[in-house]
Order: C-alpha cells, then structure tokens, then sequence
C-alpha cells in the first residue's frame, strides 16, 4: 500500500516582514504613547491590567497586537487579537484590515482555513480602499494559500496571478518564491507533476538567489514530496537536504513543522524501497524517522498531520503483516477526521483502509472504501478548475516576459564590476584550489582505511542474507495466495476505471460539438460591431446557447437557456440551434420573431412527446432581438428570458412573454411579436437566469443567496458607460467576488450590444 503523504501550505511573510509591520502599525501613537510599549513580555501582559473595559480605545487594542504578537501560543495570539478587533475604534480603518490580517495568519497556523479567510477577505477590502499594495499582495497569497486547503483549485490560480504581478513589479524575490511554491502544491495536487516541478524548481532558484537557508529547506522539502511518485533515491536526497538546514536548534514552530514533514518524505521513501526489494532493513530506518515525529503534530493542534503520520505507522505494521494491529490504528484516528469527507487526505485514510480490510480477506468493507476513494476523486478536478492552472500559465508567461526585459537592462549596466569582481576571484579561487588538492590526497589514505572495514562488514551482512532467503520461501508461498484476493479488486479498480475515462472522453468531445455549432466570436463581432459574449458553462456541456444571423436587412442575435444543464440541457441545446436553421432565415422571419417561437414550441412539442399517454415537459427560454440598423429599430419576442436597455444610464426593461417554448400550465395561443425605438449609444443586454442564480455573499452564511435580478440590473447600470470588453471583465469580476469561492451552480450567458 502506499500512501501519498500530504502536507500543507508555505506560510508567506517572513518574520522579519512581519516585525516591519508591526512597527509600522505602531507609527499611528504619537511618541508618548510609544513609550509605553516594552519588548519584555511580563511587561507587555501587565500593560493590559491599564485597559477599561467594553471601552472602544486605540490604544487598548494597540496593548493587546502587542500582546499577541510576543505570545508563544497561537491559541492567544488568537484570543488577544480578537480583543484588539473588539477594541478598535471604528474610524480606525488601517488598525481593523491588520489587525483582521493578523488574526486570518493566526487561524491560517491552526489549520482553520475557512475562518482565515474570511478575516482576510475583510482586511482586503479595507487595503483596497486604502490603496496599500503591499498589504493587499500579503492577502493575495494568503487567501490563495486559504483556497489550496478548501480545495477551491480555480480562485487559488486567480489570487496567485494576482499576487504574481505585484512581486514582478516590485522585484520582490521572496514574495514570488512563496507563489511559486504555492502554485507547485496547488498543481501538484490536481497531478499536473510536471507543471508543479517547474514552479518548485523557479521558487528554489529564487530562494537561492536571495541566499534564504530556511525558505530552500522548504524548497528541498517539496521537490523530495514530488519525487516520492517518481524515484526514491532522489526523494531521499531532497529530503535529507531539507533535514540538513532545518535542523537546528532554534527553529521557529513553523519551520520546525516541515523538518517533521520531511522526516515523514523519509519515512515514506524508505518504506517503499523496503516494500520493491523485501528488505526489511529499509522498512526498520522508515519506523525509526516516523518515530522522531512522535505525537509533534496532536501537540501542535495540527490533527490532519497528526493523522497522516500515524498513518504512516499503520502502513509500517502493514509491511510487518500485522494488519488487525493497523486496523484497530487506523479506527482510531477516525474521530480526528472531522466532517469534511472531501478533503483530500480522507482520500488517503480511505485508500488505506480499502486494503487493510483487503488484506484481511473483509472484501466487504474493503469495496465500500474503494467506492468512497473513487468517488472524491472523480469531484477533485473539475473543468473550472483547469481552465484557473491554464489562465494562471498564460498570466505568469507574460509577467515574465516583462521581468526579462527589465532584468536584461539591469544586466548591462552590472557587466563592467562584475568582471572586475571575476578577476579578484580568479586569484582566490586558485588559493583555494591548491588547499583542496592537498586534503584530497590525505583524505584518499583514510577512505583506504575505511574500505578495508567495510570489506568485513560485507561478509557479516553476506551471512545475514542466507538466513533471510531461507526465509523468502516461506513468505513466497503466502504471496501467492495474497495475489489472487488483489486480482479481483484490480480487476473492480480497473472496471471503474476504464468507465469514468470513457465518460470523460464523451463528454469532452461533445464539449467540441457543441462549441462549433454555437456562433463564434468572429460571427459576432461581423454583426455587432461593439460587443461583449459572456458565455460560462457550468459543467464541461451547457445547457444555454447563443446564435448570431443575418435575415436580409436584419442582424438577429438569439439567447437559450434549456432545462437543467450538463448532458441533458446539452442535447436540448442541439435540438433548439437545428431548430433555429430552418425557422430564422429570412427577413420575413426576423419580422416575426414571435411567430417562431411558435414554430419552435410545436417542433419542441411533438419532438418530445414520447408516447400517446407520456410527454416530455422539458423546454427552453428564449430571446429573439431582430436589429434594424437602418430604421433604428427593435422587432423582439422574449420567452420566459429577460433583456434591458441601457440609455443615458437608465433601464428600460423589454417586455415579453412568460411562458417558456415548449409545454406550459398556461400556455397562450402565441407569443408576442413587439418593437422598440433604439438610439445611438444604447446598450442592449439579453441574458439567461444564470447570473442572478448565482449562490454567494458573506462566507459566514454558509450555503449562500443568490445574486438577484436587482442586483445584476444595478451593476449593467454602473457599466453601461465602458467598453463592452470592460463591461464583460467587471460582470465577471463581480460574480467571482460574490461566489467567493463557492462552486458556479448553473450556466452563465449574457450578450451586451451596443447600437
């Protein structure tokens, strides 16, 4: 069995950053007001005695930052900062965002991601108003790093880009070190390896750059977790790299937290050479590293480590054949779980409990955790989340494209000292050179010596391997019996397998169909010379669809939303836009937009009647706007679907049917065909109910509300006066800001033109 041994995040300020804006912070008292500020903790706790209570005070909540930031433990870095929230005045903007920065960090340590993050979110919007860019950067990669624990894969590639450029543009090597390493375990986990090698790599160069010992540890560290898929000889060397700086005395919790985790690689790489080879001194070595963890982690209140390398326990017991003692292991750490069954290294305890019960011939149990290992990770990487790696790609190539220029310039000018530089250095390098040459020949002498000893080490091992093939029979003769039970989950594993690549596969290349038999944007922009098409799937196939034409003297565009969304709103969407060829091509038809909704409703109707007794009622809402550009006029018919105008920043809403195209409990004869006057400079929008469907707001609501019809028309409002490609990004920035994270819960379509 093995394990993928997950450990989270880089923490992204450095703690000299982080006492350079503590002072900074404290730059708001006037200079008696400084002095009564002490570094002797004793001092600074007692100051809090001085503080009146449930009063609103500056400089009380100033007593309790000091408090927490000279606090040991992050349990009451935690409590003072909350009282320092509590005491702020409110009109003290630049003390409430750090101080809710300050408090996001804290809860970020204790793995409480979630409630981080909304702390972050609000110390965010105060840095904005307050234009502080290297504040708002902090939050950035603070809230990405939030997003990589909550599994949101698409909003950590956004506040990573974002936080990217900002780095770029102040040549802050640190700041892009800690991106870059956070997007290698954000692509990492979503098995772009490849991809995550190369941001690893670009953090390690530039960690190496700026000559920061601990923050390459940390880049040893995650090079060696990459390596543990690949080869284990060089996961151990990364690894035992990263111990080789980590190790030391007066390292910081933080740090000291990833020397455990690399002795947990260690353990790990170990166990699995011991597992290809049989040997089980390579499994003894993995036990011992595991063992230097100890209960680190639960001290720590660090639980989702805790489990993963007590887990790593269970896999040694396993290799030991002792798979009862790895059960009853293994059911123990069950009540560390929590309640979220998505995270990913619920994915790993169900993994591993899938063959300890294997192993005990419980096949029972051991298929209801491969249904469970199965189904977390088919939800892991969804369609939004690949097109974030690749948005965030695309981003970081020009960002660097940009910092190459500049550095070139920079480079010209450091030619000539360097090259002084490279002559002095010559003449001390040829110094060192001969110094080496000497003890290199001293040290050929004692490794003579020690081959000598090594050579009767051996023979000792050579009589230890005869008693261990002795052994092997043995074992062999049980393996084979352990062999036929793994046949029969194999042959499941890879039934489920093949089944979910097939789906995959269809549904990707239904995605291509569907993509070319709606208007590209080529089509569009020939019609409608200023533009924008909104046009975000929910699931890889729509349910909503758009078609731009041209009828004689009129330029038709049409917006769908059919039932539901997926597969089945997608073959609804195939039926409507083969409908639409032969019902809207002439201008007789653009004249009468009304009268083909109804050819549309009958076709729908009678296409989908399956039987004389059982009818489909499934349909679609539609808008059809005909543009008259020469008579500046509006012919339209609206099904169930909304559309504004947009003139001199006033709505006009377009009026319409409220019946959907296809069967209805108060169906009309006919839908309406109607006209409207248009000016130079209206904006007309046609959109689906995607948008205003949209689940989001404050994350302390939980679940969400949706984003409302008010709200959307109040925001086309607001843009009506950009270019329609700002238009598009600013309705995007803003469902993206009001998800906050949250998962898109139906399709989006909106069309704006401009007359």
């Amino acid at each position: 069995m093995k394990i993928l041994t997950i450990f989270f995040n880089v923490y992204n300020i450095s703690t000299a950053r982080i006492f350079i804006c503590f002072v900074l912070m404290f730059c708001v008292l006037s200079k008696e007001n400084y002095a009564q500020f002490n570094p002797d903790r004793e001092k600074v706790i007692e100051n809090l005695n001085h503080v009146k209570i449930n009063t609103p005070d500056t400089i009380a909540a100033l007593y309790y930052y000091n408090a927490a930031y000279y606090s040991e433990s992050n349990a009451d870095k935690i409590k003072y900062y909350t009282k320092a929230l509590n005491y702020a005045s409110k009109n003290r903007l630049d003390i409430i965002g750090y101080g809710n920065f300050l408090i996001a960090q804290a809860y970020w340590y204790s793995n409480e991601s979630q409630t981080a993050l909304n702390h972050a979110l609000t110390a965010l919007k105060i840095f904005m108003q307050r234009q502080d860019t290297i504040k708002i950067v902090n939050v950035y990669t603070l809230a990405a790093q939030c997003y990589i624990n909550l599994n949101k894969r698409d909003s950590v590639f956004y506040y990573f880009s974002l936080a990217e450029q900002i780095y770029l543009d102040v040549q802050d090597t640190v700041g892009l070190a800690t991106v870059y390493r956070g997007a290698g375990l954000a692509a990492q986990k979503m098995s772009f390896l490849d991809i995550a090698e190369e941001y690893y790599e670009k953090a390690f160069y530039l960690d190496s750059v700026a000559s920061i010992d601990m923050d390459m540890g940390l880049d040893y560290y995650y090079l060696g977790y990459l390596k543990l898929k690949v080869d284990n000889q060089l996961a151990i060397e990364s690894f035992r790299r990263s111990v080789d700086i980590l190790l030391k005395d007066d390292l910081s919790p933080y740090y000291r937290s990833y020397l455990n985790f690399s002795y947990g690689g260690l353990a790990r790489a170990y166990l699995q050479i011991a597992e290809k080879n049989a040997d089980d001194r390579y499994a003894d070595t993995s036990n011992l590293y595991n063992q230097r963890i100890g209960d680190f982690f639960l001290h720590k209140g660090d639980l989702v480590n805790h489990v993963l390398a007590r887990m790593q326990d269970a896999d040694y017991l396993c290799y030991k054949k002792k798979y009862r003692e790895a059960l009853n292991l293994m059911l123990s750490l069950k009540k560390y779980l929590g309640s979220d069954e998505k995270a990913k290294f619920v994915e790993v305890y169900n993994e591993l409990l899938m063959n300890i019960y294997n192993k005990l011939g419980d096949y029972k149990n051991a298929f209801e955790y491969q249904k469970k290992f199965y189904e977390h990770r088919i939800e892991y990487i969804n369609d939004s989340t690949v097109a974030a790696l690749i948005n965030f790609q695309s981003d970081h190539a020009l960002a660097m494209e940009k910092d190459r220029q500049k550095r070139e310039q920079q480079a010209a000018l450091s030619e000539k000292k360097f090259l002084k530089t490279v002559a002095i250095s010559l003449g001390a390098f040829l110094t060192v050179t001969s110094i080496l040459v000497f003890y290199v020949l001293k040290m050929l002498k004692i490794k003579k010596k020690a081959n000598n000893t090594l050579m009767l080490k051996n023979r000792i091992l050579a009589i230890q391997k005869d008693e261990i093939e002795s052994q092997k029979s043995e074992i062999e003769s049980q393996k084979s019996e352990i062999e036929t039970q793994k046949d029969i989950i194999t042959s499941q594993w890879e039934e489920v397998e093949n089944v979910n690549k097939k789906l995959l596969n269809s549904i990707s290349y239904a995605q291509r169909i569907q993509r070319a038999a709606i208007s590209s944007p080529e089509d569009v922009t020939e019609l409608f010379k200023e533009n924008f098409v909104y046009y975000r799937p929910r699931d890889i196939v729509s349910g909503d669809f758009y078609r731009a034409l041209k009828c004689g003297r009129y330029s038709v565009m049409i917006t769908a939303d059919c039932t539901g969304h997926g597969i089945p709103g997608a073959f609804l969407s195939m039926l409507g836009i083969s409908s639409l060829k032969e019902f809207m091509v002439t201008e007789h038809d653009a004249e009468n937009p009304g009268t083909v909704l109804d050819r549309m409703r009958n076709f729908i109707k009678t296409t989908l009647a399956s039987s004389a007794t059982k009818t489909i009622d499934d349909g679609m809402d539609m808008t059809i706007c005909c543009f008259d550009f020469e008579k500046m006029e509006l012919i339209y018919a609206i099904a169930n679907q909304t559309a504004y105008i947009i003139r001199k920043g006033e709505a006009i809403k377009l009026k319409g049917d409220t019946m959907p195209v296809g069967r209805y409990v108060r169906e009309k004869e006919h839908f309406q065909t109607l006209k409207i006057s248009l000016k130079h400079g209206d904006m007309v929008y046609m959109y689906s109910d995607g948008i205003q469907d949209q689940l989001g707001g404050d994350l302390s609501m939980g679940f969400g509300k949706k984003f409302l019809g008010k709200n959307l028309v109040s925001l086309l409002t607001e843009a009506y006066s950009l270019e329609p490609k700002q238009q598009k990004q600013l309705v995007h920035q803003r469902i993206m800001e009001w998800r906050s994270g949250r998962s898109q819960v139906d399709d989006i379509t909106m069309i704006g033109i401009r007359v």
